[in-house]
């Protein structure tokens, strides 16, 4: 049996469903549907689930026919939602404790350095992306080839962690004391 598209559409979006169908047979182009929208399916039981849809027209000989993806993304829904909470949790645990949470990639050198870091350097708001020479080269003469000779040796797998007691210069020029810790 062959049933209609709408049967997909949920009730309260059925009407408009055909006007939206008509629209895109005046243009049809491959596309995904909905971006920055929400959408819904319709189950055969009636309930419904968030979806994605992608449409791709093609053409087998004269007949034009329409291929859709309809996909349930009630997973990767309640995966963003648990990421969000979680990340909040951390956000709030550093903060409360006062921490400055940094992020290496050693493969390319970026380093996202937590707002906290950045106030004790005194730096403004609103930068976070940097090299790990902006810390690295803060730290006082004194200090940094042991700063240094530790955290290779962690790098090279010589300790399971990285903590060292330092002097940094703020960006005021003065010295703070700092603890790196890293894993």
């Amino acid at each position: 049996r062959n049933l209609s598209v709408e049967t997909l559409v949920p009730t309260e979006f059925r009407s408009n469903h055909q006007h939206y169908r008509a629209h895109f047979a005046e243009t049809p182009r491959s596309r995904p549907m909905a971006s920055g929208i929400k959408l819904s399916a319709l189950c055969k039981d009636g309930q419904t689930f968030p979806a994605e849809i992608s449409l791709s027209p093609i053409q087998m000989g004269e007949e034009k026919f329409v291929i859709a993806a309809v996909s349930d993304i009630s997973q990767r829904i309640r995966d963003e939602e648990a990421l969000r909470a979680s990340e909040q949790r951390w956000k709030f645990a550093l903060e409360g404790a006062g921490e400055g949470v940094w992020d290496w990639n050693r493969n390319t050198g970026q380093t996202l350095f937590a707002p906290r870091i950045l106030d004790f350097w005194g730096y403004p708001e609103g930068r976070t992306e940097g090299r790990m020479e902006d810390w690295t080269e803060r730290i006082h003469p004194d200090d940094r080839p042991r700063f240094m000779a530790d955290l290779n040796a962690h790098l090279d797998g010589e300790t399971p962690t990285f903590a060292i007691e330092h002097r940094v210069r703020s960006q005021d020029g003065s010295w703070k004391w700092a603890l790196g810790r890293g894993m």
